[in-house]
């Protein structure tokens, strides 16, 4: 499935390729990789886990998840992400944006964009603790939508209770994403 957004931005959902105007452009994750940010994207399991709970939540905040068909290992997750919004208040701006990113030269896909206590967040949902690298994912995040939104991960739980928020980004996230992009586009040049 292909997915379009109004930049003329194209993403391949099954191979995960990023078209701009049909030119194939670099994804943040295929930079973070390359810089070495990135070593694992953890097991076939833990993808497959994580792609399902997007879902889900996604279908959530929609107004239109079917219950009957959400895998009851992942009723948890998907429970968490419901607690947190219900106590919060949260409220979803976009969902699954893709976005190019024409001064560096990347796309990427945002989980949310939301406001929470009258401001606007950058959020990303994950089923597991946050590794490093998404300090800086969440950087590009905000270079590629232009937007200085707070960054922060939901830390969905398993057994259901409300998500951990957590602060991601800033300074040092910025300089190493900045230096892993230059680095990227460096060595296609030579």
């Amino acid at each position: 499935m292909n997915r379009r957004s109004a930049s003329d931005l194209v993403l391949d959902e099954s191979s995960h390729v990023y078209r701009w105007r049909g030119r194939v452009v670099p994804g943040l994750t295929e930079i973070l990789r390359s810089a070495g940010m990135i070593v694992s994207r953890g097991s076939e399991a833990d993808l497959t886990r994580g792609s399902a709970v997007h879902l889900a939540t996604r279908f959530y905040d929609e107004g239109r998840l079917d219950w009957t068909t959400v895998d009851r290992r992942i009723t948890g997750y998907v429970q968490s992400w419901i607690a947190l919004r219900r106590l919060t208040g949260l409220v979803t701006l976009w969902i699954e944006r893709s976005v190019y990113c024409r001064a560096f030269g990347f796309a990427t896909t945002l989980d949310r964009r939301v406001a929470l206590n009258g401001r606007s967040v950058l959020l990303e949902i994950k089923t597991g603790h946050p590794e490093a690298w998404v300090g800086a994912q969440l950087e590009g995040h905000k270079l590629a939508t232009g937007v200085d939104d707070e960054t922060l991960v939901a830390r969905l739980h398993e057994d259901g209770s409300v998500a951990s928020l957590i602060r991601m980004g800033g300074t040092a996230d910025r300089a190493v994403l900045m230096g892993a992009i230059a680095r990227y586009h460096w060595e296609r040049q030579l």
